[in-house]
C-alpha cells in the first residue's frame, strides 16, 4: 500500500493518520506478515525514537477493532496478522516461523457442536519447518 491509500483507509475508519499510525500500517499492510507488538516496536523505535509500547498497542488494538488486522496466540505470544481471509497457521516451534495455510472448505466440527450455527473455525498446527528439520538431520548422530 502506498502512503496515500493507507492515509485514505485510516480516515475511512474514523482514524487520524498521525506518523506513528502511518508508519504501524506501513510495516503491516504493504504485505502479508505476522508480528508481535514488542517486534513492532523494536522496528519503530529507530524511526520514531519517542513512540511508547503503549502507542504501539493501542494501535494493533485499534486496527483489529477496525477488522484490519488479526490476533493468534501462538507459542505463548500474541501475534497480529494482517492477513484477515479465512485461513489457518503452520507454527514452527523450533524457529517461530508462522505460515498461513490455505483454509479447506471441509466443515470437520465435533459432533458436541452439532446444534451450534459455527461462524468460523481456526487452527494452529505446531511442530518444526522444512528449514528446521533439515538442519536436525543434518546434525551429527
Amino acid at each position: 500500500m502506498k502512503n496515500n491509500e493507507i492515509r485514505d483507509l485510516l480516515k475511512q475508519h474514523g482514524l487520524r493518520a498521525t506518523p506513528q499510525k502511518m508508519a504501524i500500517a506501513k510495516l503491516l499492510l504493504t504485505e502479508d506478515c505476522h508480528c508481535t507488538p514488542q517486534s513492532l516496536f523494536e522496528e519503530l523505535k529507530t524511526s520514531f525514537p519517542s513512540i511508547s509500547p503503549n502507542t504501539v498497542y493501542l494501535t494493533l488494538g485499534q486496527f483489529e477493532e477496525l477488522g484490519i488486522l488479526e490476533r493468534i496466540h501462538v507459542g505463548g505470544m500474541t501475534v497480529y496478522d494482517s492477513n484477515t481471509t479465512d485461513h489457518n497457521h503452520a507454527f514452527c516451534t523450533q524457529c517461530g516461523l508462522i505460515m498461513d495455510i490455505e483454509h479447506t472448505n471441509a466443515k470437520c466440527s465435533p459432533t458436541a457442536l452439532n446444534n451450534w450455527n459455527i461462524k468460523g473455525e481456526r487452527s494452529i498446527w505446531y511442530g518444526m519447518c522444512d528449514n528446521c528439520c533439515k538442519e536436525e538431520s543434518a546434525l551429527p548422530q
